[in-house]
């Protein structure tokens, strides 16, 4: 799964100290305004959580526009809710040439709900702590200071795998200049270690499983030895880019 899901770079995310609380999706629309950071901007992340009896269902359209009027629309996907998801995180896709660096861009959420037992919120932040944009209800800013949960990502500049590896470091490299911190040599070096020595003890693991499972000829034994370390590096490794249990919306 890691190998044919795509790649994105992480450029901007919301300070981790803020908690987000959740808003329902009443009017059946919310939005928010922001900033494309950066070139090839690609991808962009949000939050919520549905509650659905059995039999109902929720639909959900997820629009990108260049500004908050409709003919301004450039991509757009929806999405079928069926089930109550406690939070779900929603990868909104699109292709990396639609912004330009520093361009306004709205995204827009439309829902409808199947009944009045059906409920969809939002998550988001009651602090204006993101200065280039606000959470807009029914495309107005209707309360000032308040601000979508969201993460913005760009497509990589190298190949894969490389660019797992260009995914990693590109963030941390932002974050220790924004802070004053180590310069990218030495986190990249860092990380190059800790990296290398993780491969080591799970090419060394397999090895020494393969020897002892070997002289008792336990095939299956072997097999499930080989995917619970798979599944330990895919863990170790992708980590926030795990594919398990996120949605992909790829929006045309």
């Amino acid at each position: 799964m890691l190998i044919v899901q795509p790649v994105h770079v992480l450029v901007f995310e919301l300070p981790h100290k803020y908690i987000p609380k959740y808003t329902q999706a009443s009017s059946g629309v919310k939005g928010q305004t922001m900033l494309a950071p950066t070139q090839k901007l690609s991808r962009i992340d949000v939050w919520g959580r549905t509650q659905i009896e059995p039999g109902n269902r929720v639909l959900v359209t997820f629009q990108l526009r260049r500004g908050i009027e409709p003919r301004y629309e450039i991509a757009s996907g929806t999405v079928i809710f069926n089930r109550s998801y406690s939070e779900w995180q929603a990868r909104l896709t699109f292709d990396p040439d639609i912004a330009s660096v520093h361009e306004e861009l709205y995204i827009r959420l439309e829902s409808v709900l199947g009944s009045d037992s059906a409920h969809l919120h939002y998550a988001y932040f009651d602090q204006d702590i993101y200065p280039d944009g606000d959470l807009l209800e029914l495309d107005q800013v209707e309360v000032q200071g308040q601000d979508l949960r969201f993460k913005l990502y760009r497509d990589p500049t190298l190949p894969k795998p490389l660019a797992w590896a260009e995914a990693v470091v590109s963030p941390a490299i932002a974050a220790a200049s924004k802070s004053g911190g180590p310069p990218a040599w030495v986190i990249m070096t860092v990380m190059a270690i800790t990296g290398g020595l993780g491969a080591a003890l799970i090419i060394a693991a397999s090895v020494v499983a393969a020897q002892v499972f070997s002289k008792t000829h336990r095939v299956q034994t072997m097999l499930a030895t080989a995917l619970v370390l798979t599944a330990i590096a895919a863990a170790i490794f992708a980590g926030a880019e795990a594919p398990i249990g996120k949605l992909w919306v790829p929006l045309s």
